[in-house]
Formats: C-alpha cells, structure tokens, sequence
C-alpha cells in the first residue's frame, strides 16, 4: 500500500511538475507573441511616423512653391498698379526736326522706356520733315510714347492745345539761327515763340522745368573766356539771331515759371548744315580761305554732349534759375584741323589760302555796309563780323557752372566726332550739291 501511495505521490508530483512546465513553455511562447507584436507595432509605428514626415515634407515645399507663386503674384500686381497709380506725364520739346532738337528727342525717348507712364510730345510746323525723328526713337513712336504734333509757334490759338495739363517739363530747343536774313523772320521764330511758350507754360499746374536753349552770341563782344554766365545778354547787337535771342532770354527770366537757360557754342555733328557741311561744300568747290592760318581753338562741342547738357540741366534741382554755357573749351582742336580734318575725310584739298585778320576786318566792314545799305537781307555775305568773332578768337566758353551744379562735361572727343561727321557726309553725299550752300 505504501508503495503505491508513494507511486501515486510520485505520478501526482510528475504531473504537476508536467503542468508546470507546460504553463511556462506556454506563458514563455505568449511572452515571445507578445514581443514580436510590440516590436511590429513598434515598427508600424515608426514606419507610419516617416510616411507621415515624408507627406509633410513634400506639404511645405508644395506650400512653399504656393507662397513664391503668390510673393511674385502679388509683387506683380503692385508693379502694374504703381504704374496704373503713376500720374501720367507729357514732355514737350520744340525744334525736334533740327539738328539738336533730334538728338534731344533722342535721348528723352530712351529715358522714357522705363517711364511707361511718361509721353513726349514734339511740336514741329506743318512742313517738317519728321522722318529722321521718326528713325532715331522708332521704339517710342511704336510704343506711342512719342507724339508728333503739327502746330504754329507763333500762333497763340494753335499753341494752347498742346499745353494739356499734364505737361511737367518743356524743352525749348526751336530757333532761327544764322547771321544774315530777314529780321522779322528772327523776331517771330526767337521772340515771339518764345513769348507763346513762356505765356501757357506759367499755366501749367505741375510744371517742373521751362528748359530754354539760348546761345553764346547773346554775350556782349569781349573775349569768349570772360563770359561768364553772370554777364548779362546784350540787347542792342547789330545782328538780329543776337538780339531776339537776348530778348528771348530776358522774357523767360522775367516770367513765373521755374526756368533754366542753356548757351551753346559751336554744336556740330552729322545733319549739321552750319558747321560741317558748309565746310565740305567750300572745300570739295576749292574755295577753302582760313583767316590768320586758323590757328585759333575751336570750342566746338559735338550735338550729342550739347543734349545731354539740355537735358541734364532740366532735370537737375540746383540748375533752377539759372544759365549755363555749353562747348569744349578744353578740346585741343583748331579751326585749322577742324577744317583739315574735314577736307581729309571727303578727299578734298586742304585749305592752303590764310588772310591777315586785318584783312579779313575790312572785308568784313565793307561787305556789311553794302549789303546793309541795300538792304541785301536774303543773300549772306561772304564773311561778316559775326563769323569773324568766332574764327578769329579763342572759343574757350568757361563750363565751370555746368560741371559743378550738374556733373556735366564733354565726353566725345574730336576724332570721334569728326568721324562720325564725315561718315554722315560720305553716305549721304549732300555736300556735293549747291542748294544748301550759304553763298
């Protein structure tokens, strides 16, 4: 009996010992599920977080790409609405045909590219020819940033349509140039044009500038070096492009008006009828004559500085009421290679006749006698005073004030501007005919 309790003790102990080991290889396998469920949802969990950090990378970049689109959008329309809410403007120019009046008209037009809201007006007469302006700004006149309008400087009725409120600036540039002519034709181009222009332009409410472009034949006959800008204009010249320039001058100051006066000299350049091709046509003829072997310097200033100089002194604050002398005091160019240079650059013969300038004096006094006493006002004589002064002297203006208020100062040299002239001539062949000769 005992053997069989202690067999049965033993088979009960095996069994619980069984059971034990079988509820710990089973809590052993739920610890290992248990386990391998965390670590995978451990690894959901991280996978789901990059997922979820990749989507939200590519979120802010989209939204980034959103906000450019937006900044540009937006930076756009503040552009074109500060264009929309920019006051127009209108530039008006006078003498935009002649030979500063285009290279004026010229440059304004290439400022004004950036200025969409600006237009520029030219006032030319009903005869002009405005093909050469048309060629030097073809972009405003594409664009309708230029405006040609056909008009009378002398006819007050006529004048006041253009003088829209709008205006802000008016470059004066028209005249009547030259020493010999009719003097009622000098008084109605220089003076009463002038008196016109200045007459609606005191109207103008939002006027900036009234631009005036004078000359240095307004100063009284001393030497070219004095004539500071503080030397009042001469009203009493025998010579009547002189006289209603000073005049003109004098209307200008005396007017309401935020003014600015600019005195050029000798201007010359491609299209310049006065100092070039005169030149060409006597020398290609053989009737080249130097007075005192033109030793003298010329001065002369190439029609591109002289309209950067109109337009610089306009738009400057300091240049308000006040004038300035423009030319090239410090080009080492005589008259003798002025006019060499020429004679070269068409194949011509130089210039081998020179009076004495006292001979060149009596020439000059009997010619204007006569022609005075016979009242000869539309053929011009061979030599007058006028010319005298300025191939006879030293044309050294002083541009001291223009420099200083303005920052202005010849750029073209010379040889450059002698090349571009004789290339002019060359092409355009004009000084092979007699029609544009003075004499």
């Amino acid at each position: 009996m005992e053997g069989t309790a202690e067999g049965d003790s033993r088979r009960v102990l095996e069994g619980e010992e069984r059971e034990s080991s079988a509820v710990e290889e089973q809590e052993e396998r739920e610890s290992a599920v248990a386990a391998e469920g965390e670590e995978e949802e451990e690894s959901g969990v991280d996978e789901g977080t990059a997922e979820s950090e990749s989507t939200a990378a590519k979120g802010n970049t989209a939204a980034g790409t959103v906000r450019e689109r937006k900044t540009a959008t937006v930076k756009r329309e503040t552009e074109n609405e500060s264009e929309e809410t920019q006051e127009k403007e209108v530039w008006l120019l006078t003498g935009g045909t002649g030979l500063i009046g285009t290279r004026v008209a010229a440059f304004l037009a290439s400022q004004m590219e950036a200025k969409p809201w600006i237009r520029l007006r030219v006032l030319v007469r009903n005869s002009s020819d405005t093909s050469r302006l048309a060629g030097e700004c073809t972009a405003a006149f594409l664009s309708r940033q230029l405006e040609v309008a056909r008009t009378d400087l002398e006819v007050p009725h006529l004048l006041r349509k253009v003088f829209t409120p709008d205006v802000t600036y008016v470059y004066h540039v028209a005249a009547k140039g030259g020493d010999w002519g009719v003097e009622e034709e000098f008084y109605l181009s220089n003076e009463l044009a002038t008196a016109n222009l200045v007459r609606f332009a005191s109207e103008l409410p939002r006027l900036k500038r009234f631009l005036h472009v004078s000359t240095v034949d307004v100063y009284p006959h001393i030497a070219p070096a004095d004539c500071h800008e503080w030397v009042p204009p001469q009203r009493t010249s025998r010579y009547h492009y002189s006289r209603t320039k000073a005049a003109a001058e004098y209307i200008v100051t005396a007017a309401d008006l935020p003014w600015t006066i600019v005195r050029p000299a000798v201007v010359y350049g491609p299209h310049s009828y006065t100092w070039g091709l005169q030149e060409a046509m006597l020398l290609h003829r053989g009737r080249g004559v130097t007075v005192a072997g033109a030793r003298c310097r010329s001065g002369a200033a190439y029609v591109d500085d002289v309209a950067r100089a109109i337009i610089m002194a306009a738009q400057s604050e300091v240049s308000l009421c006040r004038r300035y002398n423009v030319s090239n005091p410090e080009s080492c160019s005589t008259w003798r290679q002025f006019y060499d240079d020429i004679a070269d650059g068409i194949g011509a013969q130089r210039a081998k006749i020179s009076v004495p300038y006292w001979l060149a004096w009596v020439c000059a006094w009997l010619m204007e006698f006569f022609y005075r006493l016979f009242g000869w006002d539309d053929n011009r004589p061979l030599l007058t005073f006028f010319l005298l002064r300025l191939v006879a002297n030293d044309q050294d203006w002083p541009i001291d004030a223009a420099r200083r208020d303005f920052g202005w100062r010849p750029e073209v040299s010379h040889e450059e501007g002698i090349k571009r002239t004789v290339e002019w001539l060359q092409r355009s062949k004009i000084y092979l005919e007699d029609g544009y000769l003075h004499w």
